[in-house]
């Protein structure tokens, strides 16, 4: 899975995300939880199965309430299972903020970028001693976005600070990275 969105529009919750390397066929079952650790099914989703695109899906949930945490489960024909990420939405959208901080991380830190419009955003990894270690630009859309900053398991174990910026904006999070 390379990414997985949300956005609330007319009080339903639109879900998108995106595949690539379907080379088994496999379907996406969403799922909603009233408190982010109980999840229950919400819809299935039939996947193209393609293998040679990248594959764009979408879902809209008309039972939304405010607060609800959603995930995707793609699942294979012989019951392997591979779990997104979880989004939370809610009704009372911030402007710009970072949600779900995956602290301390190993191989990927993974967090939600809440955006309040579509835009191009910068993340970068910094090190204690100031040097950006990692970095990257990504445009996030209206909503609340699933992000994987990757290739994170060479890292030495120790305190990291996270910086994203849309326009002028700035939030900063230390993270811990153990091994």
């Amino acid at each position: 899975m390379l990414s997985f969105n949300g956005k609330l529009a007319d009080n339903k919750a639109h879900l998108s995300w995106s595949t690539s390397r379907e080379n088994s066929p496999v379907t996406f079952i969403v799922e909603r939880s009233n408190d982010g650790r109980n999840f229950y099914l919400a819809g299935e989703v039939a996947a193209y199965n393609n293998d040679n695109n990248i594959n764009h899906y979408s879902f809209t949930d008309p039972l939304f309430s405010d607060g609800i945490w959603y995930r995707v489960v793609m699942k294979t024909t012989t019951g392997k299972k591979k779990h997104s990420s979880v989004i939370q939405l809610k009704n009372n959208l911030t402007d710009f903020e970072l949600s779900n901080i995956v602290n301390p991380f190993n191989t990927n830190l993974a967090f939600n970028i809440v955006i309040g419009a579509s835009s191009a955003v910068s993340i970068e990894l910094i090190d204690m001693a100031g040097k950006t270690i990692l970095s990257g630009r990504q445009v996030v859309y209206t909503g609340t976005n699933s992000m994987n900053f990757g290739n994170t398991q060479t890292l030495p174990s120790g305190i990291y600070t996270l910086r994203v910026a849309n326009k002028d904006r700035f939030i900063i999070r230390r993270v811990v990275k153990k091994n």
